[in-house]
């Protein structure tokens, strides 16, 4: 389905907290915890078309009014471009059918024009990497699970998950050769989860979303999922990596009794260092205690 450049209305953003509601949403929570054992980094993929993870959804209308918000307030931490990154967006552009003239441009200004254009258009945030070590030419993320584009431009893959404890050692060759043996147009997905104690999506470490301490009640605890898609670019050789978010209120999640079971093995047999990381170690080790 190609998809429209028609401009979205800043006043129709909202901050408001929003939960999953769509049966698909629950499908993909399902399957990521399906995958059963003890926590730790999964690679996790299976293919899935490029057309339909970028397709409409019911949200589509509330996620890119406030996308388009973001930007036009604070357009500079959630975007990143550079001269090959731009090249890159434009193929992945005319891969969704999106009007060739819209990817025009010659300096600096008109490739941020263009990256903010393609930003509100999207529903999901998209980052695209280039070969040979998969480094990060060009980004519109909108919607951080506490983390920050600052420092990364052009910087490796490799180098950017150095940051997650343990994910280089476990994933790092399983990831590279993926990205080599990548074929141009195939389309594959993936999740990753946390918590939070927050379902908004914008979840910047500059925003002031609060932490998940020991003490935090049940109902203000949700399950975060970034719904990932990865494309190889035929022309370019760049991959475009795409981000979907879904939130899941905690007592929602726990009175569905098998992902329930899955999710407090997760936690149960979360390392401490991961739990640092995400900031979750009070939060944690109050739930091992009751548990």
């Amino acid at each position: 389905m190609p998809l429209s450049c028609r401009r979205v209305s800043p006043k129709m953003a909202s901050p408001e907290p929003t939960v999953a509601s769509d049966p698909r949403d629950w499908e993909l929570l399902a399957s990521l915890f399906a995958q059963g054992g003890a926590y730790r980094h999964r690679m996790g993929l299976r293919r899935f078309p490029t057309t339909e993870f970028y397709a409409p959804t019911p949200a589509g209308q509330a996620i890119r009014s406030e996308k388009e918000a973001i930007l036009g307030r604070a357009g500079e931490r959630h975007t990143l471009v550079t001269p090959e990154g731009h090249d890159a967006a434009t193929e992945f552009a005319r891969l969704l059918h999106l009007p060739a003239g819209a990817a025009v441009a010659t300096d600096e200004a008109g490739r941020r024009a263009f990256n903010r254009q393609l930003g509100v258009v999207l529903e999901p945030d998209l980052l695209l990497v280039q070969p040979p070590d998969w480094s990060l030419v060009w980004a519109n993320v909108c919607f951080p699970s506490r983390w920050s584009l600052e420092g990364k431009i052009q910087r490796p893959l490799m180098w950017i998950h150095d940051a997650v404890p343990n994910l280089n050692v476990e994933l790092a060759d399983k990831i590279g050769t993926f990205f080599a043996r990548l074929e141009p147009g195939e389309g594959w997905r993936r999740a990753n989860w946390g918590l939070s104690a927050s379902a908004l999506r914008n979840q910047h470490p500059d925003e002031p979303i609060p932490a998940l301490e020991a003490t935090t009640e049940p109902e203000r605890v949700f399950i975060r999922v970034e719904d990932q898609h990865l494309v190889k670019l035929p022309g370019t050789g760049s991959v475009a990596f795409g981000i979907r978010i879904a939130s899941f209120a905690w007592a929602d999640v726990m009175a569905r009794p098998t992902i329930a079971g899955f999710v407090v093995k997760k936690l149960r047999s979360m390392p401490d260092e991961i739990t640092r990381y995400k900031g979750l170690e009070r939060f944690i080790s109050a739930f091992k205690e009751k548990r």
